[in-house]
């Protein structure tokens, strides 16, 4: 995994049932920052080794946001914001001085109007987005939803979902649909796109192929 320099530091906290929530910080244990490992260790938070992506890892996620945490620094004025476990207790925050500033954010699911909540599992997570109803309607017809992995949302699981990752992230397919015109002339030459799931990259439907592979931790 490559990281800008800058001493900027890669780390993970837990997301709860979404996976491992991966952040890059300035190093919050950089000398005059203040910050103890037994204080990051207390909201969760872990230096991750670049060598081992973390199990169900993501990065760049709109959702879900775990909690934030704010330290004061050993200067006046001067603290330290950074992203927590989801589940951190109060309790073990307080203990090292944290102050809760934000708490962890779900997206909702939607499966009315004009858009159906769905997801993919790539990488070990559910990698959530809002497919319009027209579409969702058209790959149903075609009888593909299942082949591509893509199932609808569940309201009462919004807290296992990923949101707009940009690793992982899964394969973009396509099907091009050409219809025929009037007295068999040339008709019209349609194009569907979606993502599938992971395990189901080499089996596609037929006629779907891969349009922009899989993005996953190699590219981190």
């Amino acid at each position: 995994m490559s990281l800008n320099k800058q001493n900027k530091k890669r780390y993970i906290v837990d997301a709860g049932l979404a996976g491992t929530y991966v952040f890059d910080s300035t190093a919050l244990d950089a000398v005059g920052q203040g910050v103890t490992t037994t204080a990051l260790t207390a909201i969760g938070v872990t230096l991750l080794d670049v060598a081992t992506p973390p199990a169900r890892g993501f990065i760049g996620a709109n959702s879900p946001k775990p909690p934030k945490f704010k330290l004061p620094g050993i200067v006046i004025g001067q603290s330290t914001t950074t992203f927590g476990a989801i589940g951190t207790t109060l309790a073990n925050a307080s203990a090292q001085n944290w102050k809760i500033t934000k708490r962890a954010r779900f997206k909702p699911v939607t499966l009315r109007g004009q858009s159906r909540s769905v997801f993919v599992i790539v990488g070990g997570i559910n990698y959530a987005w809002n497919m319009h109803v027209d579409q969702y309607e058209q790959l149903l017809a075609l009888g593909v939803l299942t082949t591509l992995g893509i199932s609808l949302c569940d309201p009462d699981q919004v807290q296992t979902y990923v949101w707009g990752s940009t690793i992982p992230k899964p394969a973009k397919v396509g099907l091009v649909i050409a219809s025929v015109g009037i007295n068999g002339g040339a008709g019209s030459v349609d194009t569907i796109t979606t993502f599938c799931a992971q395990v189901r990259e080499n089996n596609l439907p037929e006629g779907w192929k891969i349009i922009k592979p899989r993005r996953d931790w190699s590219a981190a």
